[in-house]
């Protein structure tokens, strides 16, 4: 999970980046971030359970 982290991560901060300066609503573009930390934690748990074999059923 760890290289998909920082894949993740750097994503993230190119579509936050990316629409603040297109819109320029600098104020409302925060919630990309709360909304970007509960993905990736679903995300991270999804893994876990895949690796250690709880998803497989």
């Amino acid at each position: 999970m760890r290289k998909y982290a920082t894949i993740y991560w750097l994503i993230m901060t190119a579509i936050y980046l990316g629409y603040s300066f297109s819109t320029e609503n600098w104020e409302h573009s925060w919630i990309v971030w709360p909304i970007s930390g509960i993905t990736y934690s679903i995300l991270e748990k999804i893994f876990s359970m895949k690796s250690d074999g709880v998803a497989s059923d």
